[in-house]
Formats: C-alpha cells, sequence, structure tokens
C-alpha cells in the first residue's frame, strides 16, 4: 500500500475532528457516529463497489482494506456488505463529502470569522478518493476496463455535487488536483446553475421521449399532461379562467423502469413551456430530507427545496418518509414541511414523488395534504424482455460493442428468465446495465493474454462472454 494514502487518510481523521469538535459545541451532526465512523464506512463501500463483481470480492482486496483500517474481517463480511449497496453506489453522494461540503459552506458564510480548518476540505477529500481509488486497484490486481469505468464514473458523480453544491472555493495550492487528474478542477467550470436549452425545443425534447425504449403509457400520459398546460398557458394568455390544477405528479413503478429519465426530460420541456424559470432536476431520497435531531429535518427540507427552486423536486422512495411511526423519526415532519414548501412556491417548484406502486398508496394515504396536491399518477411498467434485449443492444451500440447471433439470444433467455421470476435483484434497465458490465469484464477477461488482438475482437461479444453470467 502506498505510503501516501495512508498519510492521508490520518489527515482526514484530524479534519474529521476537528469538525466534531465544532459540531458538538453546538449541537453534534449524528449523535452516534464519528467522522472518524463515518469515513470509515464510506471508504469500505467505495473499495468494495470498485473490486467487487456479483458479489464477489477477491483476497487481494479484503487484505488491502483490512490493512487499510487495521481490521481482521474475513472475505465473507465483506461480501455481505457489498451486496447490500454494489447496484447504485455510481449514483449516490457518499454522507462524508456532503458532509464536508456543508462544513465548508458553513465557514464561506461566516465571513470574516477565523477559518479553523483553513482549506476547502471537500477538495481534499476529493483528493483522496482519488487516489486511494487508483492505488487500491493496482495494488490488488483489479484493475479492468470495468473497475476503471466505475472508479470514473463514481469520481465524477462526486466531483460534479461538490462544484454544484460549493458557494465558494478558496484557492490553495493544498486544494488543487494532482497533475495527472483528468477531472477538471472545481474552480475551472461554470457554476451557473441554470441549464443551457437554447439547442433543444419542445418538440425536440418529445423526440428524445418518445424514441425511449418501451413506455408506451408513459409517453401517451406525459403528452396528455403536456397538451393541458399547452392550452392551460393559451387561456392565461388570453386573459381566460383557469381551472385549478396541481402540477405535482406521482411516479410508482419498480426500480429501472426510466422514472428519473422521464423526470429529466419533463423539467426541461416545463422549461421551455414557461412553467418553469429554470427546468433543473433534483432527485434526493430519505437521507436527503430527514434529519436526526429535532430542528435539523426543516433545515433539510427548506435547503433542498431551495436548491430546486425554478425546477423539479424528484422524491425517490418517498413512501419511506412515513413508513416508520415512532416517537423519533422525523419522516413524517418532513412531509409537513414539504407540503408548506409547495404550496408557498407552487408557481415556481414542481414535486415528483416515485416508489413502488403499492408503497406509494400507502404513503399518499399517510397525510390528507399528499392526496390532494398530487393527484395525476404516471405507471411506469416493467420492461418485457424484448424491450430488456433492446436496452442491451443499445448499451453495446453506445460503447462500440456489436453483439454475436449466440450472445443476443443467451442475453435475450437470461431477461426472460429474470423478466418472469421477478426476484428481488431484477431491476429492470438496471439488470441489463449490470449484465452488459459483466459481459464486458468476461470478455477483456478472454482477451487479455492475446497479443495479436483485433479491432474487430475488440468490439465484439460472444456467447462466452455472457453464458456464464448468473
Amino acid at each position: 500500500m502506498n505510503p501516501y494514502v495512508k498519510k492521508s487518510l490520518e489527515s482526514l481523521y484530524k479534519l474529521g475532528d476537528t469538525i466534531d469538535d465544532i459540531s458538538n459545541r453546538a449541537k453534534p451532526m449524528f449523535p452516534d457516529m464519528s467522522s472518524r465512523d463515518i469515513m470509515e464506512a464510506e471508504f469500505t463501500k467505495y473499495l468494495l463497489y470498485l473490486a467487487g463483481s456479483n458479489g464477489d470480492i477477491s483476497q487481494n482486496a479484503v487484505d488491502y482494506i483490512n490493512e487499510l483500517f487495521g481490521w481482521g474481517y474475513d472475505r465473507l463480511k465483506f461480501e455481505q456488505l457489498l451486496t447490500d449497496f454494489e447496484a447504485d453506489f455510481d449514483e449516490s453522494i457518499p454522507l462524508i463529502i456532503r458532509i464536508f461540503v456543508a462544513v465548508d459552506n458553513s465557514i464561506t458564510n461566516q465571513a470574516g470569522s477565523a477559518n479553523p480548518l483553513n482549506q476547502a476540505i471537500s477538495l481534499t477529500l476529493f483528493n483522496f478518493y482519488q487516489e486511494l481509488g487508483r492505488n487500491f486497484l493496482s495494488e490488488t490486481g483489479t484493475q479492468s476496463r470495468f473497475s476503471d469505468f466505475r472508479l470514473e464514473s463514481f469520481l465524477s458523480t462526486i466531483n460534479t455535487f461538490i462544484n454544484n453544491e460549493l458557494i465558494e472555493i478558496p484557492t490553495s495550492s493544498d486544494t488543487q488536483h494532482s497533475a495527472e487528474t483528468d477531472i477538471p478542477h472545481p474552480n475551472k467550470i461554470n457554476s451557473e446553475k441554470q441549464v443551457d436549452y437554447t439547442e433543444e425545443s419542445v418538440e425536440s425534447l418529445l423526440k428524445q421521449l418518445h424514441e425511449l425504449i418501451g413506455l408506451d403509457v408513459v409517453k401517451n400520459d406525459v403528452n396528455s399532461i403536456i397538451n393541458l398546460l399547452k392550452i392551460g398557458k393559451i387561456r392565461e394568455q388570453r386573459g381566460l379562467s383557469l381551472p385549478p390544477m396541481s402540477k405535482h405528479l406521482v411516479f410508482s413503478g419498480n426500480p429501472g423502469t426510466g422514472k428519473t429519465t422521464v423526470a429529466r426530460l419533463l423539467a426541461k420541456i416545463y422549461y421551455h413551456l414557461g412553467i418553469l424559470s429554470k427546468g433543473h432536476l433534483v432527485e434526493v431520497d430519505r437521507s436527503g430530507l430527514v434529519g436526526g435531531f429535532v430542528g435539523q429535518t426543516a433545515l433539510k427540507v427548506n435547503e433542498v427545496v431551495e436548491k430546486a427552486l425554478g425546477g423539479i423536486l424528484f422524491v425517490d422512495e418517498a413512501y419511506s418518509l412515513t413508513v416508520r411511526k415512532h416517537e423519533s423519526d422525523f419522516g413524517f415532519e418532513a412531509v409537513d414541511v414539504l407540503l408548506k414548501a409547495m404550496e408557498d412556491h407552487r408557481d415556481d417548484l414542481i414535486v415528483i414523488v416515485a416508489g413502488y406502486p403499492d408503497l406509494m398508496e400507502e404513503f399518499l394515504q399517510s397525510n390528507p395534504g399528499l392526496r390532494s396536491r398530487f393527484n395525476k399518477f404516471i405507471y411506469f411498467e416493467d420492461y418485457t424482455p424484448d424491450e430488456l434485449l433492446q436496452i442491451f443492444e443499445s448499451f453495446c451500440q453506445k460503447s462500440g460493442y456489436k453483439p454475436s447471433e449466440g450472445c443476443l439470444y443467451c442475453a435475450y433467455a437470461y431477461f426472460k428468465s429474470k423478466a418472469l421470476s421477478q426476484g428481488k435483484d431484477f431491476a429492470n434497465a438496471r439488470t441489463v446495465r449490470n449484465f452488459f458490465e459483466q459481459a464486458i469484464t468476461n470478455q477483456a477477461n478472454r482477451l487479455a493474454s492475446d497479443p495479436d488482438i483485433t479491432d474487430v475482437e475488440l468490439c465484439e461479444l460472444l456467447l462466452d462472454d455472457v453464458k456464464n453470467i448468473a
């Protein structure tokens, strides 16, 4: 293990101790966990995500993690952890990143006060994620096209988050990225949050919607909503009365059915129709709305609403806000604060709540205000095996791969089995993505020892690359 990694980890621990010390003088952010505890948990998930494949992890990876943190866990322990979070890790923001950004912003807001940290600690943390990931893949022998893809995808996600969320980034040589990084430093990226849609139009966005695979019912429902809004704008311009109409929506359906994709297109379309002033999408779940102590929840909800103004606030797995009914849970408070914010900003904020159909029905029944504001439902059906195969072919095409007939036949059989069984690991398009990533990993393993690989071989996915995917 590179000594720099261990040294950097110790420096981050010290920063975490400073944060805890400052926090504890007021109200602790997380009474039951220190920043060190959170860092250990997040860094472990990160390394397991880079190393894992279908719930497997190498002994080299286990040894690396144990050495990094001074642990002695066996392989089974890490594989159990891996299966809990692997699917969506590259789309999430680690809690420790959120904490460091919040601290940076708090320091920036206290103009004229002493800065006990004297640096943009969120950028220091980003640098560590980058160095840790690259050193881990290199020293454990797990570096591959697949793992590199995961690494760069995750780094890009957290880099974008830091760039969007930091109020101001201090100029300091200590916070600059190393010269080898291929991800832009946030200071060099335009921080303007309003999206530039000058190249797009309602027609082009609707074309993108209709080019999505499947979702026929969704497309028809969205068309009807857009037509209703168009006519409403015309009536408004001509001085005619408008019937009361809620613009908020319920998206119900299983994971991986395109809910976020459609919500993002809707935000842009509403911007062009003059319904929204910015047309961006802010995605959040329970962890982004519910606090751990009295008073924190309202602050978190209002902060998220502030970011979403002018666009769409997309609340994923919204039912998780109301499933816990004991006194120490603040999910119901989050709902109450959100409902008030929706009323206060009804002219420039649209909220979409999403989740499993049955659970969303329970969610709407948990508060009378929810049912009155969310009266439009769009149901996202599971993809058929034929549609799943089309999604797989689109992944291949976009990435420059050509699946053979045998590969496609085997892929179809796999998707059909998954769709019919509806097991807990079936996640529609996400299942296809995982299948594709495993297929290109298998292809890489098959070709790696060939000294004379042709361009055709590099682009070809064969039956052997997919037949053993479990």
